[in-house]
């Protein structure tokens, strides 16, 4: 069974809009409930794949009995720990003209020591059951950034693969835990190797720099140009795949 982490679990709702302008009332055409928090979506996809997971982390109020509510919807099993405060709405607008997207980030959790004691306790626990652990998203208030490093080293501990995806101090908090694979973007790479990624040449530099040094295997997604995996042995160019929208 695949267990995901989200310590900062949220919803997104996407709006869809043709224009945007201050001080106006703006309709939108569309109004979509999605998933949000990077671990927890992947089990929604997965969920819908059939594929036996479980996600955790920590959730509050109603946000988080209605986020919860989705996931079991999709055949996804869910044992997160209950704190103080909501889980976030997140809010995302998007142009229907291509003008682009914007998203809109609110904080909810309110986390104490008691509910992150709870939580690594549940974890050792949750990873007897596990075949894989996949940890991803931004850290709430009241968590350690170094909770990220003590999270994949337990799991790399219990002899599990580990995948990682987060931003900033995040990314660097996880990476030095180790884990098996991390998916960072051309700009998260940049910040954690502290050099300027541009390129496909630059990226298989940087992410086999970063995999000598770590022994982590990077996914880097680079916007239009697709991904570049740098395995162990090989890496691999993988081309934006086109979608009938």
């Amino acid at each position: 069974m695949i267990i995901t982490v989200t310590l900062n679990t949220s919803i997104d709702r996407t709006l869809f809009i043709k224009d945007f302008a201050w001080n106006k009332t703006i309709r939108t055409s569309q109004n979509v409930l999605g998933m949000g928090g990077k671990a927890a979506d992947a089990s929604w996809v997965l969920g819908e794949l059939g594929v036996n997971n479980l996600a955790t982390g920590f959730a509050a109020g109603d946000t988080g009995k209605l986020m919860e509510k989705m996931l079991l919807q999709r055949g996804c099993k869910t044992d997160f720990v209950w704190v103080n405060g909501e889980t976030r709405t997140n809010i995302v607008v998007i142009g229907e003209n291509g003008q682009g997207q914007s998203t809109l980030v609110s904080n909810g959790l309110e986390i104490g020591n008691r509910n992150v004691d709870e939580f690594k306790t549940k974890f050792t626990t949750l990873l007897q059951k596990a075949s894989c652990v996949l940890i991803g998203g931004s850290i709430p208030k009241g968590v350690d950034i170094s909770f990220y490093t003590y999270l994949v080293r337990q799991a790399g501990s219990a002899g599990l693969p580990v995948v990682f995806d987060a931003s900033g101090p995040g990314l660097k908090a996880g990476i030095e835990g180790k884990p098996t694979i991390a998916k960072p973007n051309v700009d998260e790479i940049s910040e954690l190797s502290g050099e300027n990624v541009t390129t496909i040449e630059s990226a298989y530099r940087v992410g086999t720099e970063l995999h000598k040094k770590y022994g982590t295997m990077f996914v880097i997604t680079l916007g239009p140009e697709g991904a570049l995996a740098v395995l162990s042995e090989r890496s691999y160019r993988i081309p934006v795949l086109k979608v009938p929208v």
